[in-house]
């Protein structure tokens, strides 16, 4: 039986705790983070190494995950708008689309010894375009607040979409991101 133990609300602060208790950290360079859910916080991940220091920018963890604390408000909203504010800055390809996975000391591009081709996914970036438009919608209707560099990465992502639909007229599951335009693998 899946059968709820708590109520809603209590189940999601227990969540919320749990995440920005142990997976949301300060690196030694000042740079938020919030580790995705394969990172090794409890010890026990038995694929020591890569996954130690890994965020993404969507799918199991970026924008989607910055979204709930940002509504949680306090101490949890502050993390999040440095978070997605790391996020819109940092990890931009040749193309504009952001790169998928950051270890704490480099992007996941083609020269990163961890590369895997799985990173070049659409999910990644599709995820983070779309949390990150349900996070500027939250601040301006909740807090009256514009994060003008948020909205510019969106309105940014949202042209280099509809390029690629202009010239495929598909959107494709994996993309090469290293050119002045992202193409279809």
């Amino acid at each position: 039986h899946n059968t709820p133990k708590l109520p809603e609300g209590a189940a999601a602060e227990l969540v919320r705790d749990w995440v920005y208790g142990k997976h949301c950290v300060i690196t030694d360079k000042g740079e938020p983070m919030i580790l995705n859910a394969f990172t090794d916080i409890e010890k026990d991940w038995p694929h020591a190494g890569w996954a130690e220091w890994n965020i993404m920018i969507g799918w199991c963890c970026g924008t989607m995950t910055a979204l709930p604390l940002l509504k949680f408000g306090g101490e949890y909203r502050d993390f999040a708008v440095r978070f997605i504010d790391f996020l819109a800055t940092h990890g931009n390809s040749p193309s504009g689309v952001k790169y998928s996975v950051y270890d704490g000391s480099a992007w996941m591009t083609p020269e990163h010894p961890e590369f895997h081709p799985g990173y070049n996914h659409c999910r990644f970036y599709s995820d983070f375009l779309y949390y990150l438009g349900k996070a500027i919608r939250y601040e301006k209707e909740t807090y009256g607040v514009l994060h003008c560099i948020w909205e510019a990465e969106f309105d940014k992502g949202l042209h280099i979409l509809m390029d690629l639909w202009e010239r495929e007229k598909d959107f494709g599951m994996y993309w090469d991101v290293e050119g002045e335009r992202i193409m279809l693998i």
